[in-house]
């Protein structure tokens, strides 16, 4: 792909977000606060897996790697090298990578009891969701990466997606459907 195809391509899409936002209805725009978190949260937190997550290590890093490599990363990496579990650091490490390998899929649980309606175990995995999130610091402190705007942006759409509801009150409302 060359430069020019890349910029037309650019302007293509730039066109048709401008021209869906110009001609969106009305209703889609006057939305409650909690389904607007909720959307642009799961719209963040997706759009993160294709930014660049972590770059490093040193102080001068590379280009780094998209959310979605690193998000397979720690998913796999703790249990293709069962071995490092034992060795020294490597019991820290590998065990907070496989808590922040789970992050995703616990978030995505949490999204469904959210969208469901099961107040309980929504609560239950939002609390677990939030105290997953400080192991993420440890692959970074020990490998010496550094965190990039696709890491901020997955944190920042998680959080905005499990928060949404608190901008609703205590009515019961939905994310998906108007409450009864």
């Amino acid at each position: 792909m060359t430069l020019s195809s890349n910029t037309t391509l650019t302007a293509r899409l730039r066109g048709l977000l401008l021209n869906g936002l110009l001609n969106c209805k009305p209703e889609v725009l006057l939305l409650p606060r909690h389904l607007k978190c909720f959307w642009v949260g799961l719209l963040i937190y997706t759009a993160s897996f294709f930014l660049v997550g972590a770059a490093g290590p040193g102080p001068a890093p590379g280009h780094g790697s998209r959310g979605y490599f690193w998000a397979w990363w720690s998913l796999a990496i703790p249990w293709l090298n069962i071995d490092l579990w034992s060795q020294g650091a490597g019991s820290i490490l590998m065990s907070a990578t496989a808590v922040v390998g789970l992050i995703n899929p616990v978030f995505i649980l949490t999204v469904l009891a959210l969208v469901k309606r099961y107040r309980r175990p929504f609560v239950a995995l939002r609390i677990v969701l939030l105290v997953m999130f400080p192991f993420c610091l440890v692959p970074f402190v020990l490998f010496g990466f550094h965190p990039r705007e696709g890491c901020a942006l997955w944190g920042t759409g998680m959080l905005l997606v499990v928060f949404s509801d608190q901008s609703a009150g205590n009515e019961g409302v939905s994310v998906v459907r108007k409450a009864w």
